[in-house]
């Protein structure tokens, strides 16, 4: 009998010493993932102005303005396309704007036939030997471009009257090897935009804090401009909106950010639908791992940490957001702190499913684009 009850106390002991080793571990992951999100959209930008204000201020080298080329990246529609080459035509009189050239991944009729109608506008079609993901498309035709500088656009967005001409002003300057202009989203889901909007008054601010040191490790993929002398190369299979900048980085250059090249997009469709989108856009930036090791090659380790930051763990701050509300419900029974902090977020998650809070309810579907975003990244990687 004694024997059967040492044997019980001991097992209860185990329980609890077991029980207290996962709420410590659980507590700790917890508050490691609040540290994450706060070094993430408080600190990092902390870093970014320090690294502004302590950086050896560079002369600036002014060059003249280099010949210039605008690209046309189609995306697939042929009527957003000929609207698009309508738009670029009326940029500039004839004659004196840049050349106008569009770029498919590879050939295609349909688009053959289009561009054909426009090559006594001066309207050329490029396209790669072979099929390229979309900056693979940008590098390989730029080479066939007359202009030292290729403007890069997409398809469906319509260009400002004065957004080539402010993009290459920045070239003035012989070290600027690419520049990322302004994006201006418009569209009729209230909830989405409202949210939107907010988040992006956020990344202008931190964008315009890189483009002090000349560090932006992502391009707007509708607006973006750089020096084909800076882009030689890009490795095989790369893809994403930070290859090209962060070959520019590599290569010795500054990528900067011009506020005033702007241009509109109008976004249509489900939220759901847009959340998709944006999912495949940070699956991409999370596949620039490779162009990110190259800058610690050249010890550009202030372009690194940026890098890191802003190409791989923002694309997966929804899945700390995620994690963070399932540790919690882990140890909600350990502290009232932990209720609290529960609550909380059920909260916001409510209002976000009801539309109470536009902020949440962007807020929501940006975590639900990382996570599909991150198991896109894990399913290429594993792919056989």
């Amino acid at each position: 009998m004694n024997r059967g009850r040492e044997t019980a106390v001991l097992y209860f002991r185990r329980q609890v010493c077991y029980n207290l080793r996962m709420a410590i571990i659980f507590t700790l992951i917890f508050w490691l993932i609040v540290f994450l999100l706060v070094l993430l959209y408080f600190l990092f930008p902390v870093y970014v102005r320090l690294l502004g204000l302590f950086s050896r201020k560079r002369a600036v080298k002014p060059c003249a303005a280099p010949s210039a080329s605008l690209m046309i990246l189609y995306g697939g529609n042929l009527e957003q396309l000929k609207a698009k080459i309508e738009n670029c035509l009326l940029l500039e009189p004839k004659g004196e704007g840049p050349e106008l050239v569009v770029a498919v991944n590879q050939r295609d009729a349909e688009v053959d036939s289009l561009v054909t109608g426009y090559f006594n506008k001066g309207v050329k079609l490029f396209y790669p030997a072979e099929k390229q993901s979309p900056a693979g498309t940008m590098v390989r035709c730029a080479t066939e471009c007359k202009g030292e500088v290729v403007v890069v656009t997409d398809s469906v967005s319509k260009l400002d009257k004065y957004a080539v001409k402010n993009i290459l002003r920045k070239f003035t300057d012989e070290k600027t090897g690419a520049v990322s202009g302004k994006a201006v989203y418009t569209g009729e889901h209230e909830n989405y935009m409202g949210g939107l909007k907010i988040t992006e008054a956020y990344n202008e601010y931190v964008i315009r804090l890189l483009d002090a040191v000349g560090l932006v490790v992502s391009a707007n993929i509708l607006l973006y401009a750089f020096r084909k002398d800076a882009v030689e190369s890009i490795p095989a299979g790369s893809s994403g909106s930070s290859v090209i900048p962060l070959r520019v980085i590599y290569g010795g250059y500054r990528s900067r950010y011009e506020p005033l090249a702007v241009t509109e997009l109008e976004l249509q469709g489900k939220a759901e639908v847009l959340a998709g989108e944006e999912a495949l856009e940070l699956a991409a930036s999370l596949g620039s791992v490779s162009s990110v090791k190259d800058l610690l090659k050249k010890w550009k380790i202030n372009a690194w940490v940026c890098a890191l930051f802003e190409n791989l763990l923002m694309p997966s701050a929804g899945v700390f957001a995620l994690s963070l509300f399932v540790v919690n419900l882990l140890l909600i029974n350990t502290s009232a702190a932990f209720v609290l902090s529960l609550g909380a977020q059920v909260i916001f998650y409510a209002a976000a499913a009801t539309g109470v809070s536009k902020t949440a309810y962007y807020i929501s579907l940006h975590i639900y684009a990382s996570v599909r975003a991150v198991y896109i990244s894990w399913r290429k990687q594993n792919a056989v």
